[in-house]
């Protein structure tokens, strides 16, 4: 014995670490590419408030996940065989998301708008500058 005790209360990654750890479904994946919903590749673009993947049939419970990581070919993950462990604990860690993914996309964005009111005649003078 150890004579240490801890529960596990929360998993936070991002998706390609929940992927490639976990083996969950990525979000490259055709079929499913969500380990919380049923969303397909084609579904994330729908973001209205009528999105299919907003139905709470749509929703995986821990079983419907498992059952769709055995029949893609994928082993379960040992730690899901630790008591009171299932995928409601993991999260996708906002913080990295936003570092990875949305920040780099406002920032473009916004220097793209910025750009004309810089000083230079071209482009390429405007991003010097």
């Amino acid at each position: 014995p150890l004579g240490v005790r801890a529960v596990l209360v929360e998993v936070r990654a991002d998706w390609a670490c929940l992927k490639e750890t976990f083996r969950f479904p990525g979000w490259r994946d055709k079929a499913n590419c969500c380990f919380k919903c049923k969303a397909t590749r084609s579904d994330t673009r729908d973001c209205g408030m009528q999105a299919a993947r907003r139905d709470p049939g749509m929703r995986h419970t821990h079983w419907s996940l498992v059952d769709q990581m055995l029949v893609k070919g994928r082993a379960v993950c040992p730690l899901f065989s630790a008591p009171f462990v299932d995928s409601s604990l993991f999260v996708i860690d906002w913080l990295h998301c936003v570092d990875q993914g949305v920040a780099p996309d406002y920032l473009g964005n916004l220097f793209w708008h910025c750009l004309p009111l810089l000083p230079g005649s071209s482009r390429r003078e405007r991003v010097s500058s």
